[in-house]
């Protein structure tokens, strides 16, 4: 559903976006995992989400949910099944942070756009080694955009 295990969390892509205000459409993660007959590791997912979004600048506060990017919406791989990602709302400001095992960009490039906003301003595929938004926006632990993996 995530990838092979809780370990994988470190590899997500990392958006924060302003502001999800309608959440009726997240489910929660118990409910999404025992669909799939996981509910064995939830706990341990639910732990390494935790830590992935609190490196990425997520406050700790807010639910943790999991929203389903249907296929056709160009998230994933291009099959029948979609893809899952965790979703938190910040209850202070209302920030919402997400935990996509893939990233957005194609799909969603609305969610990309803030998220740029929020990493720093500036494309880190166009900026250059040492200038710009991509020191910074690397420096956490997260995979915010795949060029900064082993930043």
């Amino acid at each position: 559903m995530f990838g092979r295990g809780p370990s994988d969390a470190r590899r997500f892509f990392v958006y924060s976006y302003q502001h999800l205000d309608d959440l009726g459409f997240l489910r929660a993660p118990a409910t999404v995992f025992a669909e799939h007959y996981v509910s064995d590791q939830l706990d341990a997912w639910t732990e390494a989400i935790r830590v992935v979004l609190r490196d990425a600048g997520w406050e700790g506060d807010g639910d943790l949910q999991i929203m389903w990017f249907p296929p056709f919406v160009d998230v994933g791989m291009e099959d029948t099944y979609g893809t899952y990602a965790w979703v938190v709302k910040q209850n202070n400001n209302g920030t919402s942070w997400l935990a996509s095992p893939v990233e957005t960009r194609a799909g969603l490039p609305r969610l990309r756009s803030q998220a740029l906003g929020a990493h720093g301003g500036s494309d880190p595929t166009t900026s250059a080694p040492g200038k710009g938004s991509k020191a910074t926006s690397c420096a956490r632990s997260t995979n915010c955009f795949p060029e900064c993996e082993g930043k």
